[in-house]
């Protein structure tokens, strides 16, 4: 027993120890961008980490001009924006059916259905999916993209969902049916309000994934003028020479929206990876 204390001791220092590792291993490679985005190449290359003798801001107007980057990140916002309220307004009931209304092992026939659109890989779907633009008339329009982009994510949030209403008691669902309450509004008026943390965790899970998706969004948008700010970024490179500073400022200004996204949306983020701990 004289041990526990000590030994208590040792695996908080060790739990820090690698918390730190891993904070210093995330931060980092984001300190390194920030500090190329405002120097030369020269700089880069010699003093990687150090403090710039000269401070290039001008960057960043740069790569707003050369990339066209304004309207590249109007598209990637619209079409993201889009891609996650047809996500959350298909999964949320297709989420409520199989965990509450779906019996047994038709429920679970249900879930593997969408478990299996897991498996499937994603350029297994590219050239069909860009076919079916053609033949849609929809090719280089950002709108098919929006369209598109729910079928990918669509499986991974209703199966995170289904977990995390699993974890609510189905006595709230008994008393508001002797209440005399639908399912519609089970679902709408308790199941959702309830389900916050989790449909803010799958929000910012499929923020960042159509935000950042790149294939796709060549395929289908590349030949055109309206462009996702990801498709445009490459634009920065030149054809003999690479201004590093330049790339590197574009890619500060496409991954700020998504870091601003998270901030914003933390604490729901923390309640959802808590929640589970606090249930009776």
């Amino acid at each position: 027993m004289r041990h526990r204390p000590l030994s208590e001791a040792a695996g908080r220092a060790i739990a820090h120890t690698a918390v730190l590792a891993y904070a210093a291993a995330v931060i980092v490679p984001f300190i390194f961008l920030f500090l190329s985005s405002v120097r030369s190449n020269q700089e880069i290359f010699s003093q990687p980490l150090g403090i710039p003798t000269e401070w290039r801001f001008e960057n960043y107007s740069r790569a707003f001009g050369e990339a066209n980057l304004g309207d590249s990140l109007l598209v990637s916002a619209f079409v993201t924006v889009l891609s996650v309220a047809i996500t959350l307004a298909l999964a949320l009931p297709a989420a409520y059916a199989i965990a509450r209304v779906g019996e047994g092992r038709i429920a679970g026939a249900v879930e593997a259905v969408f478990a299996s659109g897991l498996l499937i890989p994603s350029f297994a779907v590219l050239v069909p999916t860009f076919f079916l633009a053609v033949q849609l008339k929809m090719l280089n329009q950002p709108l098919f993209v929006a369209l598109f982009y729910p079928a990918t994510g669509l499986p991974i949030t209703v199966l995170l969902l289904v977990q995390f209403m699993r974890g609510i008691p189905r006595a709230v669902d008994e008393a508001a049916m002797i209440d005399g309450a639908t399912r519609a509004t089970i679902l709408w008026r308790l199941i959702i309000p309830m389900s916050i943390p989790g449909i803010v965790t799958v929000t910012i899970f499929n923020v960042i994934n159509f935000w950042n998706e790149y294939i796709f969004a060549l395929v289908l948008l590349g030949g055109g003028s309206q462009i996702t700010a990801q498709v445009a970024l490459p634009r920065l490179q030149g054809e003999r020479l690479v201004d590093y500073g330049l790339v590197a400022a574009g890619a500060v200004i496409v991954m700020l929206p998504v870091l601003l996204c998270y901030a914003v949306l933390q604490k729901q983020t923390q309640q959802a990876l808590t929640a589970g701990a606090v249930k009776e």
